[in-house]
């Protein structure tokens, strides 16, 4: 897969939790502006955020641009950032000349979120990034005595 065009939306089924039946809708957004109302559709009744850094090098001005954009765009929608659940995923692990964790963390994840390695297209730590997330949405939703 390339860089997002439009946008991809995965359903995904988590199955039965008490009383209920629970379905996580996963939704890419792109890097662009071609369709500048579709985030705005896209973050209605959002529960929680993954941010997908490239470990590339020459990827890490993109990463932090994004990830200024993504959080212009939920403050400008009304989101609290610090209430929502969020994980962060530095793929491409595998690449010779990866950016180390740790400068990618000082970078990209200085508030200290829930982060993953992975290797997307072996299928190494995305379904724990996934796991990872509804697991903080599931503490969030619980009733706190």
């Amino acid at each position: 897969w390339g860089p997002t065009q439009f946008f991809d939306f995965l359903p995904v089924s988590l199955g039965q939790v008490r009383d209920f039946h629970l379905k996580m809708h996963l939704y890419a957004l792109p890097n662009h502006n071609l369709y500048p109302t579709l985030p705005s559709l896209m973050l209605k009744g959002i529960d929680g955020y993954i941010f997908v850094a490239d470990s590339r090098l020459d990827a890490m001005r993109e990463n932090m641009e994004s990830l200024q954009r993504m959080k212009q765009l939920m403050l400008e929608h009304g989101i609290n950032l610090s209430e929502l659940p969020r994980v962060v995923q530095y793929n491409k692990r595998d690449l010779q000349g990866a950016v180390g964790v740790d400068s990618m963390r000082h970078e990209l994840n200085a508030i200290g979120s829930p982060e993953i390695e992975a290797i997307a297209v072996r299928s190494v730590g995305t379904l724990e990034t996934l796991q990872m997330m509804a697991k903080q949405v599931l503490l969030r939703l619980a009733p706190r005595d």
